[in-house]
């Protein structure tokens, strides 16, 4: 089981996959540290793996949350259990063009201080650096409740996530 809503989100840094370095699909001098995001506000962590097709199904619907709210109070982050040409591959085949990608690489250091057992996993952390909420594969009213929680934060009514003609299930599990 992942980390509960109540406990400490474990501090991390890692190295962020960002814009010209996926291009390259080398990673960035750019690094990624969960304090700092904090200090700016929530912060939506999505950990991920390439070969997952629930991962690949959910991605889009991230870049589309991400999207929806460009001056974002809430950070969102994609951490790829994946080296950097795995992760730059993802940003391309996935549909995530936007959404910051972070790399875990083996031996998962954070995915394991994140105690996962499935991947897709999502936690939303308050800028208390308490996990709030933590939901595992795709689950169409988690991610439903995780946009308007996005909304709230940013004192803003929910953008659209799933059209009606997407048939968009209920789960599909991790």
């Amino acid at each position: 089981m992942p980390l509960k809503p109540g406990d400490h989100a474990p501090d991390f840094e890692l190295e962020l996959l960002v814009g010209a370095d996926a291009e390259n699909s080398e990673s960035g001098s750019k690094r990624l540290i969960l304090e700092e995001l904090l200090s700016q506000g929530p912060a939506v962590l999505v950990f991920v793996k390439e070969g997952c097709p629930t991962c690949q199904y959910t991605l889009p619907f991230l870049e589309r949350m991400y999207q929806s709210y460009p001056q974002s109070r809430v950070s969102m982050v994609v951490i790829a259990q994946e080296e950097a040409s795995v992760a730059a591959r993802m940003v391309h085949n996935f549909g995530i063009p936007t959404t910051p990608l972070a790399l875990d690489p083996e031996p998962f250091s954070v995915s394991e201080q994140y105690e996962l057992t499935y991947v897709p996993t999502f936690f939303y952390v308050g800028q208390d650096g308490k996990i709030e909420r933590v939901f595992e594969s795709f689950d169409r009213e988690e991610l439903r409740s995780l946009n308007e929680a996005v909304a709230r934060v940013n004192e803003s009514s929910p953008r659209p996530l799933f059209r009606e003609e997407e048939g968009v299930p209920p789960f599909r599990p991790g």
